[in-house]
């Protein structure tokens, strides 16, 4: 980045012992130009921050080569300079202050430029505060005094040059000043200094944040990282609402489950939840927002019913849909902490012996990985799954204030949102149908297409049931799914309300040798219309419909179910 010729320059500068200088000669002079190298490297990655190493560095080659061209102007960037650090130290703290992440109201804004905190108007003087390298009392001593730094006796050497640069900078801001050349080559030795100091002082933060910038670059983290809120921002489903939980097994109380995992970097954690509990769209959310509001880490999502015998965790990781990275790259960002990691859907792996397999692999990613956050999605019931070193947590059916906000959110218009609202809590049943966020968004979308809202539960119910086995089948390609209606209408005709799992298996085997269903299980559809939650277990291994409206239907309204085929 500096030539050589540009390093023995900037050493001979900064080193003299002539001038005002003379008080403050800064050591290890190339060390701390290598530091500033990396600092100026790193800018390039940071939005507002990304030219000034033309600004600098190219500016300082040319003043090498020839000295006659000193343009002052063209290098005094200390203030943005600074905000590299301000990035190292507090990356959310420069993205909130520079509205990057679309947080800040006008209100905001304007209380953040009073108080001296917008990056945009940020002086020196405030990020050596930020950057803890002036203390308070020398921020005020600095602020009332900048006027006449070298004659003021309370000033270290070190506050001298702080103090005039600000001064310069708000000179060449407010008024045209003609400075002669020996003025300028003091001020140019100056700048240099608080480049060289400060970079030095962060030489640990600038080669991590280094690191992860050039295993970013062999990635395609970005490009995938853009496509992700693309697709994310352009979907045809609903909008995202916080959803609660609380850990397995414990009586502790209930948490918003994005606002845990977001803050906690490490945290490794098992989302549990029947069909339509809202598992795949709250990791695609948390995917979304960790893209958007980028903090080191890339988030890399794993739709775990997609692997086969043939493809490990890893490779899935590494491939053209998400990095397109080599291995080795791969467990570097793993080692080193600059990776989210979400996998979704241990209970999708249909094949078990291949779900054994994934479960290892699994097991040992969390123990290898120990930097990571990870995150997994399974259904309660499921006994093949990842159990060691994860904290289970169990999604919440949504509250009444829950369900306002979903369909105030996810709804046209007021009037629309207040009719089916009115029609909900009118109706316990149907009330208690939609505290799953799945069923919820279907009788919202039931209502879009044709304008009616079904006129009791038992309505909504019958076109829900075949909306989650579709679901199943279309986007959770579970193949179990293709006949479940059949076998429950086959279960519907024995008109009982509670059902043994024997008889339950021998009617369903039944069902299938009828049909010559030779690929399916009476276990394993007994277990997907549980994990579905159409059957409920009211006792060890007894079963019943688990709407009340399913459990009354009479044999006319049964004769209506037909079997589902896609």
């Amino acid at each position: 980045m500096f030539s050589e010729e540009t390093k023995k320059f900037i050493i001979k500068e900064v080193s003299s012992d002539k001038g005002r200088l003379n008080e403050y000669v800064i050591s290890n002079v190339e060390n701390k130009i290598h530091c500033l190298e990396l600092a100026l490297r790193i800018s390039e990655n940071l939005e507002r921050l990304a030219n000034l190493k033309n600004s600098i560095a190219d500016h300082l080659n040319e003043i090498a080569r020839n000295p006659n061209c000193l343009n002052l102007e063209k290098i005094q960037k200390v203030a943005q300079f600074l905000e590299i650090f301000i990035y190292l130290k507090d990356a959310d703290y420069y993205k909130a202050i520079n509205g990057l992440n679309g947080t800040l109201t006008n209100e905001a804004i304007k209380e953040a430029k009073k108080n001296g905190q917008m990056m945009n108007s940020l002086s020196i003087p405030e990020a050596l505060k930020k950057l803890e390298i002036i203390s308070n009392e020398e921020y005020n001593n600095l602020r009332q005094n900048y006027k006449n730094p070298f004659q003021n006796q309370s000033f270290t050497p070190e506050m001298k040059i702080y103090a005039s640069l600000y001064y310069l900078r708000n000179e060449v801001s407010h008024a045209d000043r003609d400075l002669s050349v020996t003025q300028k080559w003091e001020y140019l030795k100056e700048i240099l200094i608080v480049y060289l100091e400060v970079a030095g002082k962060f030489r640990k933060n600038l080669e991590k944040e280094l690191n992860r910038v050039n295993y970013q670059d062999k990635t395609d983290a970005q490009n995938y990282m853009k496509r992700k809120i693309k697709e994310y921002e352009e979907r045809p489903s609903f909008e995202y609402i916080l959803l609660d939980g609380k850990e397995k097994d414990k009586t502790n109380q209930v948490i918003t489950l994005v606002d845990m995992i977001k803050k906690n970097n490490n945290c490794r954690i098992k989302l549990l939840g029947n069909a339509g509990m809202g598992k795949t769209s709250t990791l695609n959310y948390l995917v979304y927002n960790d893209a958007k509001e980028f903090n080191n880490r890339i988030p890399v999502l794993v739709s775990l019913k997609d692997l086969d015998e043939n493809t490990s965790v890893l490779e899935a990781m590494a491939n053209k849909d998400h990095l397109n990275c080599e291995i080795d790259v791969l467990k570097e960002l793993l080692t080193n902490g600059y990776i989210n990691a979400y996998f979704d859907g241990i209970n999708e792996i249909v094949n078990e012996d291949l779900r054994r397999k994934i479960v290892k692999e699994l097991n040992d990613f969390i123990v290898n990985y120990d930097k990571v956050k990870v995150i997994l999605t399974d259904r309660e019931i499921n006994t093949i799954t990842v159990t060691d070193y994860v904290k289970p947590y169990i999604i919440e059916k949504l509250t009444d204030d829950k369900i306002k906000l979903f369909v105030e959110k996810n709804t046209d218009n007021s009037d629309l949102a207040s009719l089916i609202l009115e029609h909900i809590f009118n109706d316990d049943n149907l009330k208690e149908l939609v505290r799953v966020p799945f069923r919820l968004y279907k009788l919202i979308q039931i209502i879009r297409m044709d304008g009616n809202i079904p006129k009791d539960a038992s309505e909504f119910d019958e076109f829900f049931k075949l909306a989650i086995i579709e679901r199943e089948v279309k986007e959770k390609n579970v193949a179990e799914a293709r006949n479940l209606t059949y076998f429950i209408k086959v279960i519907m005709e024995q008109n009982q309300e509670i059902y043994q799992r024997d008889y339950l298996v021998d009617i369903i085997s039944e069902a299938i040798n009828k049909r010559n269903l030779s690929n399916e299980n009476s276990d394993r559809v007994i277990d997907l219309l549980q994990e579905l939650g159409i059957l409920e277990e009211v006792s060890f291994n007894n079963y019943r419909f688990s709407n009340y409206q399913i459990r009354q239907f009479k044999k006319d309204n049964e004769d209506n179910v037909e079997e589902v085929s896609w």
